[in-house]
């Protein structure tokens, strides 16, 4: 999920909030008190060492984070 998406999803939870607080100050607010973003699961490349073969050699690894979408991304 995108930041922006979240924001949109306050405004339309709470339609009148907007008038009493700025919905990314609020927002803002919220992930300093602990909240954090989605979960997500990433793939990274990274080279490994083998120590038997004493070489390195690609690897793909399945990371899990808490991290808003990039807004570029459709």
């Amino acid at each position: 999920m995108k930041r922006s998406e979240m924001l949109c999803a306050i405004d339309k939870q709470f339609p009148t909030i907007h008038m009493e607080c700025n919905l990314e100050g609020l927002l803002a607010f919220l992930e300093e008190q602990g909240m954090l973003p989605p979960s997500a699961v990433f793939m990274v490349d990274w080279d490994r060492w083998d120590p038997d073969r004493q070489e390195w050699y690609p690897s793909k690894e399945r990371i899990h984070s808490h991290k808003w979408e990039p807004e570029d991304e459709e």
